[in-house]
């Protein structure tokens, strides 16, 4: 006879299944939050960045055209 009491019923299977979705369900919203985070970082360092090249360039070609 075969002993049925340790092998997943249907009910099992169900919640196993709703548990894959709502691991999925986070892991998505874990790395969207994630990535709109990196967007965010380098848009700053770009607002940043940027202004200050511009400005060192600036000054840079003042220094140089003052000298010359």
């Amino acid at each position: 006879m075969e002993d049925n009491r340790t092998a997943p019923g249907p009910g099992l299977r169900h919640v196993a299944g709703w548990a894959l979705v709502v691991l999925l369900a986070l892991l998505i919203t874990v790395l969207t939050i994630v990535l709109a985070g990196m967007v965010l970082v380098v848009s700053v360092w770009l607002t940043v960045a940027v202004p200050l090249v511009v400005l060192l360039a600036v000054v840079g070609v003042a220094a140089h055209a003052r000298r010359g």
